[in-house]
């Protein structure tokens, strides 16, 4: 889903049910979307000490679909999804 910042603006002065309103000037919005935008990325970046990645090589159906048992591999303590 692709959206403006005009967009995300307007949904968030929406969401904040003040869509008549002038006390909350753009650059406001923006500013504090910005702050919320790094907030959630530090989170997920905090995390990724704790998860793991491996590359997988996978081969696709006559359709081009990959089936999730192929994504999977191990059990136990040493699952890996």
């Amino acid at each position: 889903m692709a959206i403006t910042r005009g967009q995300l603006i307007s949904d968030t002065r929406e969401f904040m049910d003040a869509v008549g309103s002038s006390r909350w000037s753009d650059s406001l919005i923006t500013t504090v979307l910005s702050s919320v935008y790094d907030a959630e990325w530090s989170n997920i970046l905090n995390a990724a000490p704790y998860y793991t990645f491996a590359q997988r090589v996978v081969g696709t159906n006559g359709s081009g679909q990959v089936a999730f048992s192929a994504l999977n591999s191990g059990s136990g303590d040493a699952q890996e999804n």
